[in-house]
């Protein structure tokens, strides 16, 4: 699934919101907000913030749409529009701010909270295009833990403790029983598509992986008993708190909307890309675990 943009602006930005929709449109889904992205009979403000969770990223364009007076000492400036900057706010707040860019026009006076802060100016359309371009290019090669989601979904914190909840003590148990030797392996398999009924993916593992399902120590695992050493596969189950917060946020019973697949399937892998990083340092633990697909 291709990482999802959010590209907001005023109405009379909206061309420039346009031409960057479609530089990035071949590696990204973007979506603008004037293209049928609030829902008829709700309320503007809760669909955003309801649906800020179903993306990556986001990119507000502030162009010079207003002109501001300030009434204490008559003083004007070209501004952005007040929207843009209220949902460059939401975004960053939920996203995070490394994950949102506010493209600001070098004709207008940026909003003093923002002093001190590199912003990304542009003086034309081109550089403004570029900018995006450049942004979302650096941010992928150089993602990092500090740079990760932590939104509104508890995806870091659900990571962190199938890590130290399971995990850990998990190997601590085998490591004690002297169950652990070269070519022990957890495979901690990834889904490749977002389902709420857990026991379908594990019924789906066994087929594929030609697994026996039995009892290892406290935990349910999955084992391979074909091989010479132990082969242990776990589908966490605690993906399933994710997917029903995102049911729950959204007020879906059953099923999925276009806008729950894209929260869970972020979920998914927020949580993966999270739990990598957490395997990846932790040098005695990481030589025991494999992350995998299905």
């Amino acid at each position: 699934m291709k990482k999802r943009i959010f590209i907001g602006s005023s109405f009379e930005s909206r061309q420039l919101a346009y031409t960057i929709q479609s530089r990035l449109s071949e590696d990204y889904d973007c979506v603008l907000w004037f293209e049928d992205f609030f829902s008829i009979g709700n309320h503007f403000y809760s669909d955003l913030i309801q649906k800020i969770i179903t993306f990556d990223y986001a990119i507000m364009v502030g162009g010079v749409d207003d002109f501001v007076t300030r009434i204490s000492t008559r003083d004007g400036k070209n501004s952005p529009r007040d929207n843009v900057y209220l949902e460059y706010g939401l975004f960053s707040g939920i996203l995070s701010p490394s994950r949102v860019l506010l493209l600001i026009d070098k004709a207008c006076v940026p909003a003093s909270d923002l002093s001190g802060m590199s912003l990304a100016q542009y003086t034309d359309e081109e550089q403004a295009v570029a900018l995006a371009v450049n942004w979302i290019t650096n941010h992928q090669r150089s993602s990092t833990l500090s740079g990760k989601s932590v939104e509104l979904l508890p995806t870091v914190g659900i990571a962190v403790g199938y890590y130290y909840n399971f995990l850990k003590p998990f190997f601590n148990g085998l490591s004690s029983l002297g169950l652990l030797c070269d070519g022990t392996l957890l495979h901690v398999c990834r889904p490749e598509y977002v389902c709420n009924d857990m026991d379908y993916y594990k019924e789906e593992l066994i087929l594929k992986k030609h697994l026996e399902d039995r009892l290892i120590s406290t935990y349910r695992i999955l084992v391979n008993a074909e091989c010479d050493t132990l082969q242990m596969y776990d589908i966490p189950s605690t993906l399933f708190t994710l997917f029903k917060t995102v049911d729950y946020i959204f007020g879906v019973q059953d099923g999925n909307t276009e806008d729950t697949l894209y929260a869970k399937q972020k979920a998914l892998n927020n949580f993966f890309d999270n739990l990598s990083l957490l395997i990846d340092n932790d040098y005695k633990m990481k030589k025991y675990i494999l992350l995998e697909d299905m």
